[in-house]
């Protein structure tokens, strides 16, 4: 059965996001192994991701949040 891509794009973030269950990770690869529209937009999500990793990081590396610490006690 042929999946289509509005049913797998709802399932895309899932799966980004490794929140996908077993049926879904499955349902969503074999849709990608043949639409390029899917893999785009799987790759555009990955893409961002690593555009702000980086500064995430380094922001949080800098931040003391020993003030929120102290708040919640």
């Amino acid at each position: 059965m042929k999946v289509s891509c509005s049913s797998v794009s709802k399932l895309l973030e899932k799966y980004f996001d490794h929140e996908a269950t077993n049926e879904e990770r499955s349902l969503v690869e074999g849709h990608l192994t043949d639409c390029l529209t899917c893999q785009d937009t799987l790759r555009s999500m990955e893409e961002f991701r690593d555009l702000i990793k980086v500064p995430v990081e380094e922001a949080a590396e800098k931040e003391d949040f020993q003030w929120v610490w102290q708040r919640i006690k």
